[in-house]
């Protein structure tokens, strides 16, 4: 888990300041001292049709190439070739040049590779069997371009074909990335998906699940008769600042985070019914239900308990009794559930609530100025790297579709 409290250095794309300046300066030294993003990307293993892999393309060659066996990209992958309904790419060309999981450089993910020749089985939760009867997997379709409704059409029609169920199915296209994010896939249909005109990369989800057991380095919050300077010392409380905890969904009835002046002694109460209330938004980005993750009125759950802690230590007051306070207890929440009740999950959920997070950063919530927009994301989970048990998952570049999302954000 890295570290919660470290300022990051993007605060234009993480803090939200709106246009007032005076607002920007009185905000940014708040922001400073309060949490980080918290990802941790690891691996998890791929894992079975049989092809064989041909590959006539290099980052350093030119992508206008095709390959006339195996799997290959289209050569369609320039802005003159994008349907008249495609955005401008919203990520710098060529990125995919890099992504660390690609190592023969053919646009497939080597953990699908794997998958496609029959050495490993999908790790999907969501999988279901195929029309080839395989276990289908879940997958980060990458662009050169920002996808727009053709090309949506077109990967629905190539799915189609291989028997996709859309009904129960993730079909997500993503805001900050040019990606559009699907589960229960067919392993047969990946090399027509590679094909598709400007299709440039195919990712394997990551299978993610909550992380507490790894804590960042302690931070001096509270003064103590040994160490009288402290962050709390120096008036930084987190006062007027909005933290959105991407977790397994907040229990925002607890006394520790129901209200700043923990007055509250009824903990069926709804945020509406206080007068002080620190939850201001929320969203379900795990529900099939648009409305569930749409204008922020929506109160997720948390049935496993972890997104609770993690609120609890970034901005928990510590009830009546004022024992055990988080870092910054004068913040506002915005809960946003990524994880189901069982607390593992694909990316997808994980990437449709970052999607969210950066379309509601300015957003004016109706509580009050000091509570406007999202300022810090928190993300406390890491993947599970299912094909070493017992070994650590060291993780992957930083290049796959949740680390390039929070850059983006």
């Amino acid at each position: 888990m890295i570290g919660f409290f470290e300022h990051m250095g993007k605060l234009g794309l993480y803090g939200v300041c709106g246009s007032d300046d005076a607002r920007m300066q009185r905000k940014g030294a708040r922001r400073a001292l309060l949490l980080s993003v918290l990802i941790i990307i690891m691996d998890a293993s791929a894992g079975a049709t049989s092809y064989e892999n041909v590959s006539d393309l290099n980052p350093g060659e030119d992508l206008d190439k095709s390959c006339d066996e195996g799997w290959c990209r289209s050569d369609m992958v320039k802005r003159s070739d994008a349907p008249s309904d495609a955005g401008p790419a919203v990520e710098e060309y060529g990125w995919w040049q890099s992504y660390g999981r690609d190592s023969d450089s053919d646009g497939m993910d080597d953990r699908l590779e794997s998958v496609l020749r029959g050495e490993s089985e999908s790790v999907s939760p969501s999988a279901i069997i195929g029309d080839d009867g395989r276990k289908t997997v879940a997958i980060v379709v990458d662009y050169a371009w920002h996808p727009g409704a053709t090309d949506a059409e077109s990967l629905k029609g190539v799915l189609a074909e291989h028997g996709w169920l859309e009904d129960g199915s993730w079909f997500f296209q993503m805001d900050v990335l040019d990606s559009i994010v699907l589960d229960r896939v067919p392993v047969s249909s990946l090399p027509d998906i590679l094909s598709l005109p400007g299709v440039i990369l195919i990712e394997q989800q990551n299978v993610l699940e909550p992380y507490l057991g790894t804590a960042a380095k302690a931070s001096k919050v509270r003064p103590s008769e040994i160490y009288p300077d402290s962050f709390w010392s120096n008036g930084y409380m987190g006062d007027g600042v909005v933290i959105a905890i991407l977790d397994t969904g907040v229990d925002n009835e607890h006394f520790a985070l129901d209200d700043f002046s923990d007055s509250n002694t009824d903990n069926t109460n709804e945020p509406s019914d206080l007068a002080d209330p620190k939850w201001v938004a929320g969203c379900d980005a795990t529900s099939s239900q648009q409305t569930d993750c749409s204008d922020g009125n929506y109160d997720p759950d948390d049935a496993d308990g972890h997104g609770t802690h993690v609120a609890g230590i970034a901005l928990g007051t510590g009830d009546s009794d004022r024992e055990h306070i988080g870092y910054a207890p004068g913040a506002y929440l915005v809960d946003v559930k990524v994880f189901n009740d069982i607390g593992t999950t694909n990316s997808a959920a994980i990437l449709k609530g970052i999607n969210w997070v950066a379309n509601n950063a300015d957003t004016d919530w109706g509580n009050n100025e000091s509570s406007r927009g999202i300022d810090v994301m928190s993300m406390s989970f890491g993947t599970r790297d299912t094909s070493t048990p017992g070994e650590e998952d060291q993780g992957d570049d930083g290049q796959n579709a949740e680390a390039r999302a929070v850059d983006a954000t």
